[in-house]
C-alpha cells in the first residue's frame, strides 16, 4: 500500500499544505518541535482514524480552528482510494468518507487501510501497564482480520451491557437479562481469546527475526499470551457471586496479558533501556509481516525517530531491511543520521514551524 498524497488542514501545529510521496524511504527532517511528528501523527491518523498517541481528539487541534481535515489519496491492490477524515471540535464528532461514501463506524477503516507505527513512548508495550500491550493486540488484529474486528465489537458490547447489570444487582436491583448477555460475553469472548492465542504465536517468531535482522542482538524473543480465563463460561459461573458484589466482570479479553521475554528473562523488569526500544521496534516490524500475510496488503510503515538511539551499525542494519518496504516514513532530527547510501534514495522533507518542504 502507498500513501500518494496529504492535505492537512487544522491539525497540530501543522499549516494547510499538501504533500506528495513516492515509493521507497521518505524522511521527515528537522529540529525538535517543528511538526516532524505531527506529520506521521497525520498519516497514521488518516489511515487509521485515530491517533497513535493516547490523547483527545480536540487536542489535535490546531489552536484557534474548529477542527480538522485530513484527506489523501491511498493506492492498494484493489486499486486507489481517497479517505477524508474530519474532526468537529464543538460537536466532538469524528466522520470518514471512502471515495465519497461515509463509514458507519471509525473501526470500519481498519478494513479498507493498514498502517504500523513505532515511536519512543512504544517502550511502554514492554514496560507499561497490560493495558497497553491489550490496546496493542486489538489494534494490530482489528486491521489484520475482520472476523477479530467483530468478535472485539460484539464482546465489548456484551461486556458494556453486563458490566451494567452488574452494578444494578449489586445495589440491590432486580434485572433479568444477565444470561442472554451473558451468552453473547461468552462467545465473543471465547473467540476473541482464540484468534489471540493463535496470532500471538505467529508474532512472536517474527518478533524474534526481525530482533536478529535489525542487529539488536542473538536474544531470543519470546511471547506469551496469557488469557485471564481459559473457560469463560466455566470461570463467571463460579465467580457470579463476587462479581455482582464488585459490580464488574473479573475475566475475559479485556483483563488478558501479553508476556514479553529475552533470553527467558522478563524484558519488563530486566531489559536494558537500549534492549526495550530495540525489542518495541522488532515487534513493531513483525506486526508488519502479520498483517502483510493476513491481508495480502502491505502496510505503511511510521517510524517517529527510530534511528537516534542505535549505533551506525545497527541503523545500516534496519535501513537495510527498510528497503524492502514498499512505503516508509521516518522522521529525523538530522539528515546525518542518515547514513549512504540511503541519504541518496530517501525522499526528504525539511519541516520548520509546521511546513514540510521537499528537498531538491
Amino acid at each position: 500500500m502507498l500513501l500518494l498524497n496529504l492535505t492537512v488542514y487544522g491539525f497540530r501545529n501543522l499549516v494547510e499544505q499538501t504533500l506528495s510521496f513516492g515509493e521507497g524511504l521518505q524522511v521527515f527532517v528537522g529540529p525538535n518541535a517543528q511538526g516532524k511528528t505531527n506529520l506521521l501523527e497525520a498519516i497514521y491518523t488518516l489511515v487509521v482514524g485515530r491517533s497513535f498517541r493516547p490523547v483527545e481528539e480536540s487536542v489535535l487541534v490546531r489552536e484557534g480552528a474548529s477542527g480538522f481535515r485530513l484527506s489523501g489519496k491511498v493506492e492498494r491492490r484493489a486499486g486507489e482510494m481517497k479517505v477524508v477524515l474530519v474532526y468537529n471540535k464543538e460537536k466532538r464528532a469524528k466522520t470518514v468518507e471512502v471515495n465519497s461514501q461515509p463509514l458507519k463506524r471509525i473501526i470500519d477503516l481498519w478494513g479498507e487501510a493498514k498502517a504500523v507505527v513505532f515511536s519512543p513512548q512504544d517502550v511502554q508495550l514492554i514496560k507499561g501497564p497490560p493495558m497497553v500491550r491489550r490496546q496493542f493486540l486489538n489494534r494490530f488484529l482489528g486491521q489484520a482480520s475482520p472476523t477479530y474486528r467483530h468478535n472485539l465489537l460484539r464482546f465489548s458490547l456484551a461486556l458494556k451491557q453486563r458490566n451494567a447489570i452488574l452494578k444494578k444487582l449489586s445495589r440491590g436491583e432486580s434485572e433479568e437479562s444477565l444470561l442472554i448477555w451473558e451468552e453473547a460475553f461468552v462467545n465473543f469472548g471465547q473467540a476473541v481469546v482464540e484468534e489471540r492465542a493463535k496470532k500471538i504465536e505467529i508474532l512472536a517468531e517474527k518478533a524474534n527475526s526481525a530482533y536478529e535482522q535489525i542487529g539488536a542482538g542473538d536474544q531470543r524473543v519470546i511471547i506469551k499470551y496469557r488469557p485471564s480465563s481459559q473457560n469463560l463460561a466455566r470461570d463467571i459461573s463460579l465467580s457470579r457471586q463476587k462479581e455482582i458484589l464488585q459490580g464488574s466482570s473479573l475475566f475475559g479479553p479485556h483483563l488478558d496479558e501479553l508476556e514479553i521475554y529475552l533470553d527467558g528473562k522478563e524484558a519488563k523488569s530486566f531489559s536494558s533501556e537500549g534492549e526495550t526500544r530495540a525489542l518495541s521496534l522488532a515487534i513493531k516490524l513483525a506486526e508488519w509481516e502479520l498483517v502483510k500475510e493476513e491481508t495480502g496488503e502491505e502496510p505503511l510503515l511510521i517510524l517517529d525517530d527510530a534511528l537516534s538511539e542505535l549505533d551506525e551499525r545497527r541503523q545500516v542494519a534496519l535501513l537495510s531491511l527498510l528497503s524492502g518496504y514498499p512505503q516508509t516514513f521516518l522522521s529525523l532530527v538530522s539528515k546525518r543520521f542518515l547514513p549512504d547510501p540511503f541519504s541518496s534514495t530517501a525522499e526528504v522533507f525539511y519541516v520548520q514551524a509546521g511546513e514540510a518542504r521537499k528537498s531538491a
